[in-house]
C-alpha cells in the first residue's frame, strides 16, 4: 500500500532552554535511541562559525556585539528558517528542533536591554521577527529548564571558543 508523504502525520518539537541548558545532548541522544522514527535539526552552529567560509558569526556577536549582534541575529532567523524549510520534506513522524524563531525575540531584547543594540537596530530585528514566522504552524515545544549556574558549568566544560565570556548575569536573564 502506498501512503503519500501528504497523508503522514508529523509531530513538531521545538526542544527549547538556556545556552548550556543539554539541548543539543537531548537531540542527539533522541537521535541515538530512535534514529527510524526522528529527525533532528540542531542550531546552525558550523553555519554561524564559518559563514560564508570567511566569518564566525558566533565569534564576532560576542566578542563585539555592538557591531556584529544585528547581522547574527539576522543569520540565526535565516538559518532557523532553512532548516524548517527542509524538515517539512522529512519522511520521519517525529521532528526536533534545537530552538525556534520566537526564541530570537528573547536574544534581541537582551541585547536591547544590556544596550548592545542601538533602539533603530531593535526595532528592526524585532520587526523582522514579527514579520517572520515559523514555517511550521503545529507543534510543541519543550522547554529545558535549568539553573543558570549549571548552565555555566556546562559552557565552560565544553569550551567554545566563542563562548568564554558568556556571563552568569546574562544566563540569569535568559533564564527569567
Amino acid at each position: 500500500m502506498f501512503v503519500s508523504h501528504h497523508t503522514l502525520k508529523m509531530s513538531y518539537y521545538y526542544i527549547e532552554g538556556n545556552i548550556g541548558s543539554g539541548k543539543t545532548q537531548l537531540l542527539n541522544e533522541l537521535k541515538k535511541r530512535f534514529a527510524k522514527k526522528v529527525d533532528i535539526y540542531l542550531e546552525s552552529l558550523e553555519k554561524w562559525q564559518n559563514y560564508k567560509n570567511k566569518y564566525n558569526l558566533l565569534q564576532l556577536m560576542y566578542s563585539c556585539p555592538e557591531k556584529y549582534a544585528v547581522q547574527f541575529q539576522i543569520v540565526a532567523q535565516l538559518t532557523q528558517l532553512e532548516r524548517e524549510h527542509v524538515a517539512l520534506r522529512s519522511i520521519k513522524p517525529f521532528i526536533f528542533f534545537e530552538r525556534s524563531l520566537n526564541t530570537q525575540i528573547l536574544f534581541i531584547e537582551s541585547l536591547y536591554t544590556d544596550l548592545k543594540i542601538s533602539e533603530l537596530d531593535f526595532f528592526i530585528l524585532r520587526d523582522l521577527y514579527l514579520n517572520t514566522s515559523n514555517t511550521i504552524s503545529d507543534f510543541k515545544v519543550i522547554y529545558l529548564q535549568s539553573d543558570p549556574k549549571i548552565c555555566l558549568e556546562i559552557i565552560k566544560k565544553r569550551n567554545r571558543v566563542e563562548e568564554k565570556n558568556v556571563s552568569l548575569t546574562y544566563l540569569e536573564r535568559l533564564h527569567a
